[in-house]
């Protein structure tokens, strides 16, 4: 049967025949309904009256965006004009994941990993009758798009480009101690697909898997061409800030090397709990200080009378001495400076190394 506005007061149920329904033209009680020839007969005109209960979004819109630190409370509009509602199943990628009877009806959804979810609602009434939600597709992101350093909690190290190829095509991803280099800074996007895609700010390669491998041990590159789906990543979220980093179409994580030695290939490997395969996102803001570089600095003696010593592991390094108001005293590059006209005080030391500058006090005496 189709069922055809007539654009009156009135419904045509026409049957694949051609025939319609007509009702028997006596207006007597239990007289049968007939298929018959179309005419503009009141007989052949229906009221048709939804039965199932109607559900609309309160909380979900169009490209809603959520975190998976933070989650999202759904909740629907629900009415029936047969009978009270009796429960409201929340559906995630076609999962029931909630059943609720009480009126506002609200679900709690905290989901753990990124990607785009499909999300709809059937709510039903206590004679039975069921009705749908639009369905609503969700991207769900660990992370906001933005600029990171990423730190393994398993070795302390900050994922990095091997430092002696950092703008080569197809050099390795390894893990190393933090220097502020834009090889350890890394331009994290979410794409439309729902994966993230895993930029060295350096070349803007983006990170891949060697020869788009999926085995165990796989290793990590970074390429200047697109190679589809061997570029993309999901996240998990496994709480107190830290990620796991998996392939697209694969439970395989990235993982980190524990040795404590630097420019150590990451790898891929199978999901699990290990500290190794677990990374924390800091973002890196504009003129932002390498904290990280207290444990490559060190200056001696301090407080200081004559001469104060600088060890840092790099060379090619701007010193300057200024004092508490910003005014510079000593602008050198060698590592031994002579502070013995400074008077007594506080005094601050800048050290830059490749456009980064690194900021700490000292006492003179």
């Amino acid at each position: 049967f189709r069922i055809e506005n007539t654009g009156g007061s009135g419904y045509k149920i026409s049957h694949k025949s051609g025939k319609v329904l007509s009702a028997n033209s006596s207006n007597q009680p239990d007289e049968p309904i007939l298929l018959a020839e179309s005419t503009d007969t009141d007989q052949q005109k229906w009221t048709v009256e939804r039965l199932e209960p109607t559900i609309s979004w309160i909380t979900l819109t169009k490209d809603t965006a959520i975190s998976t630190n933070s989650g999202a409370k759904l909740s629907v509009n629900v009415s029936s004009s047969v009978d009270k509602i009796s429960k409201v199943e929340y559906y995630i990628n076609g999962v029931l994941t909630s059943t609720t009877s009480a009126s506002p009806y609200l679900y709690n959804w905290l989901p753990k990993i990124s990607g785009i979810s499909e999300v709809y609602a059937i709510a039903y009434d206590k004679a039975g009758n069921s009705g749908y939600s639009s369905t609503i597709k969700v991207s769900v992101q660990c992370i906001n798009s933005g600029s990171y350093k990423i730190a393994n909690t398993g070795n302390n190290k900050f994922l990095s480009i091997n430092s002696t190829k950092s703008s080569e095509n197809e050099a390795e991803a390894t893990t190393a101690n933090y220097v502020s280099q834009n090889y350890q800074h890394w331009n994290v996007q979410f794409e439309n697909d729902g994966f993230y895609s895993i930029s060295a700010a350096n070349t803007n390669y983006k990170l891949g898997l060697a020869l788009c491998a999926t085995e165990n041990n796989t290793q990590l590159k970074q390429y200047a061409t697109n190679t589809g789906d061997c570029q993309k990543f999901y996240m998990i979220d496994l709480g107190s800030g830290q990620y796991q980093i998996c392939a697209k179409n694969t439970t395989k994580a990235i993982a980190a090397s524990l040795s404590t030695t630097n420019d150590t290939p990451v790898y891929l490997w199978d999901k699990a709990t290990s500290i190794n395969q677990k990374w924390k996102f800091s973002s890196i803001e504009t003129g932002e200080l390498p904290i990280e570089m207290n444990n490559l600095v060190e200056i001696y003696p301090n407080p200081v009378i004559n001469t104060l010593y600088v060890r840092f592991p790099y060379q090619n390094i701007e010193i300057e001495i200024l004092n508490i108001t910003g005014q510079k005293l000593i602008s050198t590059q060698s590592q031994s400076l002579d502070v013995s006209n400074l008077v007594s005080g506080i005094y601050i030391l800048h050290l830059t190394h490749n456009d980064v500058t690194y900021k700490t006090k000292f006492i003179k005496r």
